[in-house]
């Protein structure tokens, strides 16, 4: 009788410990899925997850220079993408002027919860490539919508996708963008 009961006991353990050890992976693989990722040269890896239409207006390739945060989503999380660049003077007005023609819906400064709470507003973006703990964009970036879409249709914009581009001409800086949630 003791046999049996031995055997349960370690057989018991064996299944608590390979458990346990299952959970202690299963939290891990979870904190580093939800991590911000910021290496430029996961970029090209990145941006192929991502649907074509919200970011086939982002640059093919990216420098190492290049601000870059992508922010994965998990279950009811939102995915954010974003880079920032610097380019010269001719090309930052030249790009405001392309993209001002194709947009939906333009901003100056600002972040998402201005935007979408506007009347007629659209959600954008917060400035996570800014630097700083503040995700507002300054007054001289047009925020630029190129494509939204509520892909709730019930409560407004509960789900949904858009991306475009802000950009400042003060700054030459240009910063592209695509978030779904």
């Amino acid at each position: 009788m003791k046999q049996p009961i031995k055997g349960l006991a370690i057989g018991f353990a064996v299944l608590l410990i390979v458990g346990t050890a299952y959970y202690i992976y299963l939290i891990a693989s979870f904190n580093e899925s939800t991590k911000p990722i910021n290496d430029p040269k996961r970029y090209s890896e990145i941006i192929n997850m991502w649907p074509t239409n919200l970011v086939s207006h982002f640059p093919s390739a990216i420098t190492e220079s290049t601000e870059f945060k992508c922010i994965p989503g998990l279950m009811m999380g939102g995915s954010s993408l974003q880079i920032q660049m610097t380019k010269p003077k001719s090309e930052i007005e030249n790009d405001l002027k392309e993209f001002k023609r194709r947009s939906l819906a333009t901003f100056w400064g600002g972040n998402v919860n201005d935007h979408q709470n506007m009347t007629n507003g659209i959600p954008t973006t917060f400035f996570i490539t800014g630097g700083t703990e503040d995700t507002v964009f300054p007054n001289d970036y047009a925020v630029i919508v190129i494509e939204a879409h509520d892909l709730n249709g019930g409560f407004e914009w509960n789900h949904g996708e858009t991306c475009g581009v802000a950009i400042s001409t003060q700054r030459n800086s240009i910063v592209y963008w695509a978030e779904s949630w």
